[in-house]
């Protein structure tokens, strides 16, 4: 009796053991496939993230081709040409996987802007006989932007006490290095108090950071803009944009004269074409999507990426 009871034991501890066993083996196995799927996945990732960057690429030379071949039809710029063309959400072929045959093709979605339409923050500081100083035609312009944007105007002395120290000076013939790095995007400004997130975000409408003094495209000012620099009434300058219509101003004798400016009007702040244009674009590719922005620089036959980072 006491042996069957023995065997009946070992029997139920083998029992356990081989349940045990298989369920340790399922487990084991389960792990394998859970981090061979992963594995792939994480494999799938890249490869579309390394696409999707080529794609970017290829969206920037894009910007870069269209900006040289509108050179070449005249040096006016104006939201009539072909640069200024939305790009909707277009679906690209196997031309752009190098003939590779995808169950999802990429697809690409953007636009040019002209920088120079917006108020460039860099003009609020000039190198003066003394060093460094504010612009004051350019800083009384800004204070009105920032009223007519309902944001505090005391932005603007702000701004000016941060961006002073990014440029450099000439003492007793030698050149002094700028004592802080400058910014370079709009975003930078939230280093600078009073500068928060919700600021940074309507000013973007209408401001920019570029890395030079530049002129105002009379083409291509928004009203705001428009009316800080001219201290008009932003509903005066959507007439003045109204009137102006379909027909681009061709020089600045022709802006002046349509635009019926006055002699006090300081006709040395404008200008009819552009040099700098920003790329806004999106990239769908798989499961990445990335929503891009570049500033381009067009010098002569060249144009240049300034900078580059996604939103």
């Amino acid at each position: 009796m006491g042996r069957l009871m023995t065997r009946a034991s070992e029997r139920g501890a083998a029992i356990v053991s081989v349940i045990l066993v298989v369920a340790l083996v399922s487990s084991i196995v389960a792990s394998l496939f859970v981090r061979e799927h992963v594995a792939i996945r994480s494999v799938a990732n890249r490869q579309d993230l390394a696409q999707s960057r080529w794609i970017e690429r290829m969206a920037i030379d894009w910007g870069r081709f269209v900006l040289q071949a509108d050179l070449r039809l005249g040096a006016v710029d104006h939201h009539g040409e072909l640069w200024a063309t939305q790009v909707d959400e277009t679906v690209l072929d196997e031309t752009v996987t190098a003939g590779a045959r995808l169950e999802q093709l990429p697809r690409l979605r953007g636009r040019i802007f002209d920088a120079q339409g917006l108020f460039n923050l860099t003009n609020l500081v000039e190198a003066g006989a003394l060093g460094p100083q504010a612009s004051p035609v350019h800083l009384a312009a800004f204070r009105r932007l920032l009223g007519f944007l309902d944001l505090p105007e005391s932005l603007a002395d702000l701004a000016v006490a941060r961006l002073l120290p990014t440029l450099g000076r000439v003492v007793d013939g030698a050149s002094i290095p700028p004592e802080q790095p400058r910014l370079l995007r709009l975003t930078d400004l939230r280093e600078i108090r009073g500068f928060d997130e919700m600021t940074v975000r309507i000013l973007a409408d209408h401001a920019i950071l570029l890395p030079t003094r530049t002129l105002v495209n009379l083409n291509t000012a928004t009203p705001e803009v428009l009316a800080a620099y001219l201290d008009v009434d932003p509903a005066q300058a959507r007439q003045l944009i109204s009137e102006r219509g379909e027909s681009f101003y061709k020089d600045m004798p022709d802006a002046q004269a349509r635009m019926r400016l006055g002699e006090d009007v300081d006709m040395s702040l404008f200008s009819v074409s552009s040099d700098y244009f920003l790329v806004r674009g999106m990239v769908r590719f798989g499961r990445i999507e990335n929503e891009l922005m570049s500033l381009l620089h067009r010098s002569g036959n060249t144009v240049e990426v300034q900078w580059q980072y996604r939103l």
